[in-house]
């Protein structure tokens, strides 16, 4: 049986990347009224996980 290696020690010829991510699509900053929108979308769904972090 071999060892192996971390990731970080693998030869980056062994790294398979989807096409899609390879450069092809166009990124942009959000404004801060979508960010403002999707912190009030996701606010039930994320409360207990900042409930649960305040009390520790």
């Amino acid at each position: 049986m071999t060892e192996q290696k971390p990731i970080s020690q693998r030869p980056s010829a062994a790294v398979r990347t989807p096409a899609e991510y390879s450069g092809t699509v166009d990124h942009r900053a959000a404004t801060m009224d979508e960010v403002m929108v999707y912190l009030r979308e996701t606010q039930a769904e994320v409360q207990p996980v900042l409930d649960y972090l305040r009390d520790k």
